[in-house]
């Protein structure tokens, strides 16, 4: 790890929650994704298993270099495995996810992280099921740093087995500190996003 800029030196921000519209997700596709199988809607010609995906713009790509803005706790309904699988939706608390679920599907906790590109582009990198304890990992080096914008973090994937199996997992590892105008795009970003949801939990 090469030495950290000087305009980091006393700067400090928590890895703080985020309300914000949903930008592109960066997905992970595993042996079994619809983006593998050529008769499915979201099938992507150039993908294979351990590939990151846009789900846009549906680029595909091995690792991605990002910022981290912050983070918040979602709850994600899922298609039974033995139904085929498969993401429906995410909500933003349990409450809601109790009541616009399809019963018989599955709801998991998981967590959001809110990013930055290079280039300036907001994407989120989703974390549940088996990928919480890479989510976990992630927190606590961006906690040890004291600043949550201090880092651009690069992303690719690994290989874990589980009882079921072997599947892929992200795979997180500091890449570079950050320069002065993405660490103020980034905290800009999220004061911004922090005073909206102060405004809005007029109840508090």
């Amino acid at each position: 790890m090469n030495k950290k800029p000087k305009f980091l030196k006393n700067s400090t921000s928590s890895l703080s929650l985020i309300e914000d519209d949903r930008p592109a997700v960066v997905g992970l596709i595993q042996q079994m994704s619809p983006e593998l199988i050529s008769s499915d809607p979201k099938y992507i010609p150039d993908a294979s298993p351990g590939m990151l995906f846009n789900n846009l713009t549906r680029d595909v790509f091995k690792e991605i270099e990002v910022l981290v803005v912050g983070s918040k706790t979602t709850w994600v309904e899922w298609i039974p495995r033995e139904r085929g699988g498969g993401f429906v939706a995410s909500y933003p608390t349990a409450k809601e996810a109790q009541m616009g679920a399809d019963p018989t599907n599955d709801l998991q906790k998981g967590v959001d992280f809110f990013c930055l590109t290079p280039e300036g582009t907001k994407v989120v990198v989703p974390f549940y099921k088996s990928k919480l304890k890479t989510a976990s990992r992630w927190s606590s080096l961006i906690l040890r740093e004291g600043d949550t914008h201090a880092a651009f973090w690069k992303i690719g994937s690994v290989t874990e087995k589980s009882q079921k199996g072997s599947y892929f997992n992200y795979k997180v590892d500091f890449s570079r500190w950050v320069d002065e105008e993405s660490y103020n795009n980034a905290t800009a970003l999220a004061e911004a996003s922090a005073n909206a949801l102060l405004e809005e939990r007029t109840d508090i």
